[in-house]
């Protein structure tokens, strides 16, 4: 019965600090999802201001300013409808498969992370067109 009572302590410090991703647990996913989030998220804000910066310059490629305020106007406005249809839509999706609130939770947060990687992929291609034109458009 020591033996055991030893080999359970040892072993506990080690389960204590494994990766949440790994874990079985609500709790455990819901922090794999939130750290997948902060990720993608922060890959997000910097995409966003490349983009911006590069729509910022006068006279970007061949349009004049005045259409270049256009589409970073045009720019804002779709991330900021992106972001509340990220909001909602992971909202809708985590709830209608119900279960308890702490996996709808994880699911809202897988969701928002699966989200955002997908849009930083989009603003990846956004960007090369911005900067190389033609073929990177298509």
């Amino acid at each position: 019965m020591i033996v055991c009572l030893v080999a359970a302590v040892q072993a506990w410090p080690a389960q204590a600090s494994a990766d949440p991703c790994d874990a079985g647990s609500s709790r455990g996913q819901g922090e794999c999802a939130q750290r997948r989030l902060a990720q993608a998220d922060s890959e997000l804000r910097e995409l966003e201001d490349q983009v911006s910066s590069m729509l910022d310059e006068a006279g970007y490629g061949d349009m004049p300013p005045t259409q270049d305020s256009e589409l970073r106007r045009l720019f804002q406005r779709a991330q900021l409808s992106w972001r509340e249809d990220r909001q909602h839509s992971c909202a809708f999706a985590a709830r209608v498969g119900g279960g308890q609130e702490s996996w709808q939770g994880m699911r809202e947060l897988a969701c928002q992370a699966d989200m955002t990687q997908r849009r930083v992929e989009a603003l990846t291609r956004y960007r090369e067109c911005l900067y190389i034109g033609g073929s990177a458009c298509e």
